[in-house]
């Protein structure tokens, strides 16, 4: 390599090196401590489905013990390519393990948005730092969804396929196939984005480049196997289930609406600096683009018109992230007294099938990464790209330094000395929200190892209905004997019974209860109270 075609190599690692770090601050001082999520959504989710599936050893279609203890859950991972990343840092612990999968994700969106920007005859560093920090990308970290920071491979995979076209090798073909392959693994929504730019490429080169069908044909058979089990086993209560395919009802959202909205974005978001505004949620999905970088992405086209094609990407994602209805901070625009509809409500009337996806806004993150080349080529003096970062990072509605959420049982649960599953109370079934400790004892789960009684993501368990959980409540409400409940549950393998006091009423009467069945509590605390069930027969996780 010629020191000429280096040196832009050399800027890249750079930025690829460093800027990550600091878009996700402060992840280096966090990277085994705490998740680099908001509390009370669905980092503890994810980091327990990809904790499973790794000791599963199953990357799709996962069937453990770690729930729903001793029936057991199965349930299907919606991003088993993230195994890879979390698997590398679980050598240092599950929470290193799920903040390599952040890290991860930023290092392709950097590396795609260089290799694109080479492409379009921009700077390759450019590119690199405009994506790392992409504001629609790095608000998936404090929601937690860990599916959100595969987008880097939707761009990845264009810039294969970009290569194949204009190439005719076969290699490049292959590899283009396997990175749409890998936006399916990494997420649905991916993989539907990228289906979508790849077809409207494809359809262009199809005569000249016919070979772009076997492009395709490839990635469908790579993707079988994950299509089967999200289109088929994925639970009806879930997003994208065939049974909550429908048009969403229209709710404005005067305050919050930069990034609050449930299914799209506002249409002040993607352009407007957030104290032009305000109105920025606690937990924001936010379709902004930065100003500085849809400016450039502008002028960019204008210099060279035959770029029209990237922007007209960006704009229809854009469009797309818009969600099924039209807002103006945070009203609902009408017509005749009616909602008006967005692109996405319009297709979705016509084809009901589509109300299958509903996170909408995340398409903004896949227009970032289009119009980012377009940003990069025109982005000179090279102090440009300072103050698009500073956009980025500093007047988007998304917090930095990110928030940090700390385990809060784990301590506790940690220091129990005798193998075997935990036994709670409440039983929880849902999803992280912030009435029940679904995102703090599934962060547990995944630090302590041990089986737990109840399921997660709303996947039905066997243990809400039954009489003898039914009768382990009533005791805690009203006291009573304890003793033959809790040698049921203890002849089932159970080890302790983890009472957590904040979300489930435990009476003076049911405390003295279960004190007389089974002695002192070996963790009294006012958020967590523990007792030994007895020797358990269940082996050690």
């Amino acid at each position: 390599m010629r020191p000429d075609t280096r040196r832009p190599w050399l800027e890249t690692l750079a930025v690829l090196a460093a800027l990550p770090l600091v878009a996700l601050w402060p992840l280096p001082r966090a990277l085994n401590q705490g998740l680099l999520a908001a509390p009370g959504q669905e980092a503890a989710d994810h980091l327990f489905g990809l904790h499973a599936a790794l000791e599963a050893a199953d990357p799709v279609i996962v069937d453990t013990l770690l729930a729903g203890w001793p029936v057991g859950t199965r349930f299907v991972l919606v991003d088993p390519l993230h195994l890879v990343p979390f698997g590398l840092g679980s050598l240092i612990g599950p929470i290193a393990g799920y903040n390599l999968v952040l890290w991860f994700g930023v290092l392709v969106a950097g590396l795609a948005g260089a290799l694109l920007s080479r492409e379009l005859g921009g700077r390759m560093w450019v590119g690199a730092a405009l994506a790392v920090t992409s504001p629609p990308l790095l608000s998936s970290v404090s929601e937690g969804q860990t599916e959100n920071f595969a987008v880097g491979w939707v761009a990845l995979q264009l810039f294969l396929l970009l290569r194949y076209l204009r190439s005719g090798r076969p290699g490049w073909g292959a590899a283009a196939a396997v990175a749409l392959a890998a936006c399916f693994y990494g997420g649905p929504y991916n993989g539907v984005f990228a289906a979508l730019i790849d077809g409207a490429v494809g359809l262009w080169w199809v005569r000249r480049r016919p070979g772009v069908l076997g492009v395709g044909a490839l990635a469908a058979a790579l993707v079988a196997p994950l299509a089967y089990g999200v289109l088929y086993l994925r639970g009806d209560h879930l997003p994208g289930a065939l049974a909550r395919a429908a048009l969403p009802e229209a709710t404005g959202l005067l305050h919050g609406f930069r990034g609050g909205l449930r299914y799209g974005i506002d249409l002040t978001d993607a352009w407007a600096p957030a104290p032009l505004t305000g109105g920025t949620a606690d937990i924001a999905h936010t379709g902004y683009i930065g100003i500085i970088a849809l400016v450039l992405a502008g002028i960019a086209v204008a210099r060279d018109r035959r770029l029209w094609p990237w922007l007209a990407g960006g704009l229809a994602f854009l469009l797309v992230a818009l969600g099924p209805h039209l807002y103006w901070k945070g009203e609902v625009l009408r017509w005749g007294g009616q909602p008006l509809l967005a692109p996405v409500g319009v297709l979705i009337e016509a084809l009901p099938e589509v109300g299958r996806m509903n996170r909408w806004y995340r398409a903004a993150a896949v227009a970032s990464l289009l119009l980012i080349p377009l940003a990069a080529r025109a982005c000179r003096p090279s102090w440009l790209v300072a103050f698009a970062v500073a956009d980025a990072l500093w007047l988007s509605p998304v917090p930095w330094p990110h928030g940090v959420q700390q385990p809060r049982f784990a301590a506790d649960l940690l220091t129990l000395e005798a193998p075997g599953p935990l036994l709670e109370v409440p039983h929880h079934q849902d999803h992280a929200v912030r009435d029940n400790p679904g995102d703090e004892n599934l962060y547990a789960a995944a630090l302590h190892g041990r089986p737990l009684s109840g399921s997660f993501l709303g996947i039905p368990g066997w243990l809400a209905p039954h009489p003898l959980y039914r009768q382990l409540q009533e005791v805690g409400q009203r006291g009573g004997d304890a003793g033959p409940v809790v040698a049921a549950f203890a002849e089932q393998g159970f080890a302790y019974l983890v009472w957590y006091p904040e979300y489930a009423r435990l009476s003076p009467q049911g405390r003295r209860a279960l004190d007389a069945a089974l002695g002192p509590p070996v963790v009294r605390k006012p958020e967590l109270v523990v007792w030994r069930l007895g020797t358990s027969d269940a082996p050690a996780p």
